[in-house]
């Protein structure tokens, strides 16, 4: 059901790519350190998303944010703690039972704009955090720590196809989300 690749010796053709990418962005670094699982969008966007003219970035419009899991919650605590200890860099835009979000307050004009969000819900490895998906098209993950990229193995397939398929349902199971579907 997932696949995982290492970042190294050709398994995936742009890996070197991925690792700049992620590697341009130095404030990662330090989340980097503790063990953070980059899913979602943005570990999509270094798969799938086309590069700026240049291939040094992904270009604009294709993930928002960096949603950040942990394998347990001391490390997601940690990890909160070290960005609440800078807030001349980091902005805490909200505080709740299911993840803590702040905004990279840029330094210089030239600076990328940057929004972090340290989940508290969802806790584990790669390979259970994804599993956990709402779509199977987003149940990607990019673990620098370990030099690791995850996927759903019929996430490539989807986005090919521009197919959009329901991994868990739970959000169907949320009585207030039932008011706002379309079946």
């Amino acid at each position: 059901m997932i696949k995982a690749t290492p970042l190294l010796g050709g398994a995936i053709p742009h890996e070197d790519n991925i690792k700049a990418i992620h590697s341009s962005i130095p404030l990662l670094g330090q989340l980097d350190r503790l063990g953070a699982i980059y899913a979602g969008g943005y570990p999509m966007a270094l798969m799938l998303a086309p590069r700026t003219k240049h291939g040094d970035a992904i270009r604009d419009g294709f993930y928002h944010d960096h949603d950040i899991y942990f394998k347990d919650e001391f490390s997601a605590t940690i990890a909160m703690a070290l960005l609440d200890s800078q807030p001349e860099k980091f902005h805490k835009v909200s505080n709740t039972a299911n993840a803590c979000s702040y905004n990279y307050i840029k330094q210089n004009q030239g600076e990328p704009s940057l929004s972090i969000q340290i989940i508290k819900k969802v806790y584990g490895t790669a390979e259970d955090i994804i599993k956990r998906f709402d779509f199977v098209n987003c149940a990607m993950a990019y673990e620098p720590s370990r030099n690791m990229m995850y996927w759903h193995e019929d996430a490539l397939a989807k986005h090919l196809a521009s197919e959009l398929e329901i991994l868990d349902p739970w959000m169907l199971d949320q009585p207030k989300n039932k008011e706002h579907m379309l079946i």
